[in-house]
């Protein structure tokens, strides 16, 4: 048995009844992270349009990805 599943055991044992089916499924947050790929072509555009401030650049970038 490996230290994940322990976890998971422990994780389901100390949940309420009505969130133990929640703790079998992936939170949000977790997993594959989105790549830069889908959007290379409009980084320069970006860049271009806030001037090289690149804070704005990647709020903006936060906003196309989600």
């Amino acid at each position: 048995m490996s230290r994940i599943t322990l976890y998971c055991f422990k994780k389901w044992e100390n949940a309420e009844l009505s969130e133990k089916i929640e703790t079998l499924f992936i939170k949000d947050g977790r997993g594959a992270k989105p790549k830069l790929d889908s959007i290379i072509e409009e980084l320069p555009d970006l860049v271009e349009r806030y001037n090289g401030k690149f804070p704005l650049s990647f709020g903006c970038l936060k906003r196309i990805m989600g």
